[in-house]
């Protein structure tokens, strides 16, 4: 008799997916919640609803963004987990990892000008203010790389099953939606930095 029960392949990665989607979505609550503690923290709540409505534009995308970050980290870690003969992508994965801390990094930056003022530090806070546009460009530029970089490596090590929602990107050159998004990120980036100067 045999002990070892054999999984099925499309079980297992339909419990990968849901799993990716739910961490995805919670990564997306957890920076809004970042956001908003903040916000209170050194305004009130009445204020950071206002600068969420003012800057929604901006920061809904980079919510989005980081939950998609936050779900293809944790798909390719959970593939890589499944599939542990393909080391190198252990090495990719953390690059896309420093990726999405960059990242991360660059979406909150403009939170600095909430609390430079209190260790006075003025000068500083009316910078992060006058830029903080820019900034938040520099997030939202910085999570599309960072999924592009995810997206690319689930392809390059064949990271997904052979009828999953990844094959439809096996059609695309990786290489050169890395490098058109590292290219738009920089010029729509430089545009609101242009825009701000002027």
């Amino acid at each position: 008799m045999q002990d070892v029960i054999e999984r099925n392949p499309r079980d297992i990665q339909n419990k990968i997916v849901y799993f990716t989607i739910i961490m995805g979505i919670i990564g997306g609550l957890s920076i809004t919640s970042l956001f908003f503690v903040i916000m209170i923290l050194f305004t009130s709540f009445n204020d950071g609803l206002s600068v969420f409505w003012d800057l929604i534009i901006w920061i809904v995308p980079l919510i989005i963004g980081f939950g998609i970050q936050v779900g293809l980290y944790t798909y390719m870690k959970m593939n890589l987990t499944y599939k542990r003969d393909l080391l190198a992508t252990k090495a990719s994965l953390t690059a896309a990892g420093g990726t999405s801390a960059v990242s991360m990094l660059a979406c909150c930056a403009h939170h600095l000008t909430d609390i430079l003022p209190f260790m006075g530090v003025s000068v500083l806070a009316t910078f992060f203010i006058d830029y903080q546009k820019v900034f938040l460009a520099i997030g939202i530029s910085s999570n599309l790389i960072g999924m592009c970089i995810m997206l690319k490596n689930i392809v390059e090590y064949k990271l997904y099953i052979e009828n999953g929602l990844f094959k439809y990107f096996n059609v695309l050159n990786m290489k050169y939606l890395l490098r058109g998004t590292i290219l738009g990120s920089i010029i729509f980036s430089l545009t609101i930095l242009i825009n701000t100067l002027i």
